[in-house]
C-alpha cells in the first residue's frame, strides 16, 4: 500500500510538473511573440528615424540655398543702390549742364532755339 501512495503521489507530481511545463511553454511562446512586436515596433522606429533624418537633411539644404539666393539678392540690391546714387548724381550734372541753357522759339516756325 505505501508504495502504491508513493507511485500515485509520483504521478500527480509528474502531471502538475508537466502542467507546469506546459504553462511554461505557453508563457514564453506569448514572452517570443511580444519579443517580436517589439522588435517590428523598434525596425518601424528606426525607417520612421531614418525617413525624419533625410527630411531634415533635404530641409536644410533647401535652407542653404534660400540663404545663398538671400546672400545674391543682397549683393544684387548693393549694386542697384550704388547704380543709382551714380544715376542720381549724373542726373544732377546734367541738370546743371542743362540749366546754362535757355529755350526760346521763333513764333513763325515754331521751333525751338537755344541760346546761351
Amino acid at each position: 500500500r505505501e508504495t502504491s501512495d508513493l507511485i500515485e503521489g509520483s504521478v500527480k507530481k509528474v502531471e502538475n510538473g508537466a502542467s507546469i511545463a506546459d504553462a511554461t511553454g505557453e508563457a514564453l511562446n506569448k514572452i517570443s511573440e511580444g519579443v517580436a512586436k517589439v522588435s517590428d515596433l523598434v525596425a518601424e522606429i528606426a525607417k520612421s528615424s531614418n525617413e525624419q533624418a533625410n527630411g531634415i537633411a533635404e530641409i536644410t539644404s533647401g535652407l542653404h540655398q534660400i540663404d545663398d539666393v538671400t546672400q545674391q539678392n543682397t549683393s544684387t540690391s548693393e549694386e542697384s543702390a550704388a547704380a543709382a546714387e551714380q544715376l542720381a548724381a549724373q542726373a544732377s550734372q546734367l541738370h546743371g549742364m542743362l540749366s546754362r541753357f535757355t529755350l526760346t522759339s521763333q513764333s513763325s516756325d515754331n521751333i525751338p532755339r537755344i541760346g546761351l
